[in-house]
């Protein structure tokens, strides 16, 4: 099935190319076996990412919210508390880690920085292939896309930011997805969190910063956007954007 699939993108690439020389706009857009919709942004790494968040059918959907480390998500509607309190990988207080720690000021220290498997949200959630993505797929899409921010994604009533790949030029959009923090969402902040998979390395001095994950944080200041990598607390509920490898899709028999 995977080799179909794999043999099925390779057609379409060139289908695609041939379209374009006829002066039509390609499609980059699949879908996988689970019917998971995915873009082809032409990135060095081959990665390929989701068109949704998990949670979501379309990509203008906020989709669910996970704390990191975490794998059962929660609608910005349903009534869920993000703090240290109710965070799965603490004992109630954020200096009391029982998972992911490098420093004993904050717990049990494991020194661990990615996220084990049973972990990653978006394997738990969509399987087949997927996972969260990690910094240096966060940091290639920044990097190889333009973007610009959208007030109204295609008359849904939706912001976020739109990026227009460099290379072949498909497109992804990230809405606005705000954070939850407590069981808040605060909508006038005009931005966006998506969780990567890794903590800061334990090789990192300043203490100050060796409790918080990585994430994709997008925001409109006004007159322009910004697209970048930033550092959050961790129980705090963000989006998750699943990436998967195109080479996992030849591999399945």
């Amino acid at each position: 099935m995977k080799q179909i699939i794999y043999y099925f993108l390779l057609v379409f690439a060139i289908s695609a190319t041939t379209v374009t020389a006829e002066g039509k706009k390609p499609d980059y857009t699949f879908v996988d076996e689970n019917g998971h919709e995915f873009v082809d942004l032409d990135l060095p790494s081959h990665v390929l990412w989701a068109t949704c968040n998990v949670g979501a059918s379309n990509p203008w959907e906020y989709g669910l919210y996970f704390a990191w480390g975490e794998t059962k998500g929660y609608d910005r509607d349903q009534y869920h508390s993000f703090d240290w309190k109710n965070y799965k990988w603490c004992n109630g207080s954020e200096d009391s880690m029982s998972k992911y720690c490098t420093d004993a000021s904050f717990g049990i220290v494991d020194l661990k920085t990615v996220l084990d498997a049973t972990d990653d949200a978006a394997i738990a959630n969509w399987g087949g292939g997927w996972h969260m993505p990690t910094e240096q797929e966060m940091a290639e899409l920044i990097k190889y896309c333009k973007w610009k921010w959208k007030r109204n994604y295609k008359g849904s009533g939706v912001e976020g930011l739109e990026g227009t790949s460099k290379r072949n030029g498909a497109k992804i959009f990230l809405p606005a997805n705000c954070y939850k923090d407590g069981s808040h969402i605060d909508w006038a902040c005009y931005c966006g969190h998506y969780w990567v998979n890794s903590l800061l390395p334990s090789s990192e001095k300043n203490l100050a910063y060796k409790n918080l994950a990585y994430n994709l944080f997008i925001k409109d200041v006004g007159t322009s956007s910004t697209i970048s990598s930033a550092l959050s607390l961790r129980y705090l509920g963000f989006g998750i954007r699943p990436v998967r490898d195109l080479s996992s899709f030849s591999n399945k028999n």
